[in-house]
């Protein structure tokens, strides 16, 4: 057995606790159960060699998720955030998505397309 398998069966015990099924009630909000989707696909990623650091990981996975943001929610956040620092606002592109109200839809397309 490799050694990284056991931290795996570890992270994803503590995935399943921090990241649950998108009906239940949880203690952590919604953007901070994104961020740990993200940081343990890039983790995933980073360990079987598909990246080769894990900030370029991170950066992938994030982008993978407003794609298929775009494509289910029809919204290009990519064009309203360059519009917005366009007109002077200090916002990130997840900081829009929460504005949008599609916080919780971005996390049903994250728990669907990273855990299933």
């Amino acid at each position: 057995m490799p050694l990284y398998s056991a931290k795996l069966t570890t992270m994803d015990a503590f995935l399943k606790w921090a990241c649950p099924e998108p009906s239940c009630e949880v203690q952590l909000s919604t953007r901070a159960r994104i961020n740990y989707l993200v940081k343990y696909w890039a983790y995933k990623a980073v360990t079987v060699k598909k990246f080769y650091s894990m900030s370029v990981a991170i950066r992938e996975v994030w982008r993978f998720l407003y794609r298929a943001l775009e494509y289910t929610a029809h919204v290009k956040i990519y064009y309203r955030w360059k519009k917005a620092k366009a007109a002077g606002q200090n916002i990130n592109k997840l900081d829009l998505v929460e504005q949008l109200g599609l916080l919780d839809h971005m996390y049903a397309i994250a728990y669907g397309a990273l855990l299933k």
